[in-house]
């Protein structure tokens, strides 16, 4: 009898590992709590594929720049995702945007806000419809500071972000589907808001205040021809037009943009400037002969700052990286050997019947807290004040 039991065991439990071997592998599904996370900086991380989640490197800036599957590559801010609550449901749920890289202006959508499993997920400027907003939930309850593991559910269609097919590789395209319970849906959210690298300030050029600060404009059609023959690094587009600035005065120069670097981000500048001939030098000549809009849209992908939003790039290319002699460079490579902060004052001159450049670098290795704009933080190292006036801008942080 005993015999008899112990082969019906042995024969249950053989049966059972024969179904677990051959049974498709399922994933623990978090979808019992609705998350919802402060508004933060973010990786989001793919468990099983030991990925993260990144905008497609071709064409990073153009909006349905695929949303992809990509291994981690510090300092690349198409890498970073800002989650920001815009909306609330008929039950009190909030409602995301998944914004590429900060405060800019691109979301992550479900293009042509299809219904359809693998649909595609990109990005695309900012707007308000539903295919563009996000619920987050977890298989425990947590509150909003903490990373978490969980699915991400699009508003519109009420799929789930799922990396296509399962397959883990780099550069494989991000989905929406079905729910079904496997790791292709399952993502960890990770707050990086305490991993900053730099920061870049940009003056609101055009604002009703700026226009008092000396800095008069006129105005032409917005067309290429045009472009190239006002064009300023401080050109303003809007509505079809080009609001380009009139100023002779060879004494007053324009603060334009400020960068707060650390050791990271000077490593990377580094690294731009001294890419070898076929590299940066390439680019410089290109540059020449294409006109700065088209190298930066087609080229500057090539360059370790490629993955650094559109403006803040023109902003590099204008300054750090075309206005400067090789023994301002020189100097500024011995101030990043000395100093873990940088500052770069960038200020825009005109001078023998052209604008120019101005570039300044700030040492001081003892301020660990990160400029956000304020005068507080700045003390006197900085001058902000034109004509008494503040000078209006925005900030924008680069993390790892």
């Amino acid at each position: 009898m005993k015999k008899r039991i112990l082969s019906l065991v042995i024969a249950i439990l053989f049966t059972v590992s024969a179904i677990a071997k051959f049974a498709p592998k399922a994933y623990a599904f978090p979808g019992n709590y609705f998350w919802f996370p402060r508004n933060m900086h973010v990786r989001i991380y793919h468990p099983a594929s030991n990925m993260y989640l990144g905008i497609d490197r071709n064409g990073n800036e153009v909006d349905g720049a695929r949303l992809q599957l990509q291994r981690y590559e510090e300092g690349n801010q198409n890498q970073i995702f800002y989650l920001k609550a815009v909306s609330y449901d008929s039950t009190g749920r909030a409602q995301y945007q998944i914004r590429v890289h900060g405060e800019s202006e691109m979301v992550i959508e479900i293009r042509n806000s299809s219904h359809d499993d693998w649909a595609e997920a990109a990005q695309w400027t900012t707007h308000n419809k539903d295919c563009a907003k996000w619920y987050f939930f977890t298989e425990t309850n947590r509150n909003g500071y903490d990373s978490a593991v969980c699915c991400i559910k699009n508003v519109e269609s009420g799929k789930l972000l799922n990396v296509a097919g399962n397959e883990h590789y780099d550069g494989n395209n991000i989905i929406q589907y079905h729910e079904d319970g496997t790791e292709a849906e399952t993502f960890e959210i990770i707050s990086v808001d305490n991993d900053i690298i730099g920061a870049m300030w940009s003056r609101n050029w055009g604002s009703s205040a700026n226009k008092q600060d000396g800095m008069y404009w006129s105005y032409v059609k917005d067309t290429k021809s045009n472009r190239s023959k006002y064009f300023t690094p401080i050109n303003i587009y809007t509505n079809g037009l080009i609001y380009y600035p009139v100023q002779f005065n060879n004494n007053i120069s324009y603060l334009a943009t400020v960068i707060w670097a650390d050791s990271n981000l000077q490593k990377k500048l580094l690294q731009l400037h001294y890419t070898p001939k076929g590299g940066w030098a390439k680019i410089k000549d290109e540059i020449t002969s294409v006109g700065k809009e088209l190298f930066i849209d087609t080229t500057f992908s090539m360059t370790p700052l490629g993955a650094i939003p559109m403006g803040d790039t023109e902003g590099i290319v204008s300054t750090i990286m075309l206005a400067q002699s090789e023994q301002q460079w020189y100097l500024m490579e011995k101030a990043f050997e000395q100093h873990s902060k940088v500052r770069i004052e960038i200020y825009y001159v005109f001078d023998a019947g052209a604008w120019g450049v101005d570039c300044k670098a700030i040492m001081n290795d003892q301020i660990d807290t990160y400029w956000d704009g304020s005068i507080s933080n700045i003390g006197d190292f900085v001058n902000m004040n034109y004509s008494g006036t503040w000078v209006n801008g925005t900030v924008e942080y680069f993390y790892k």
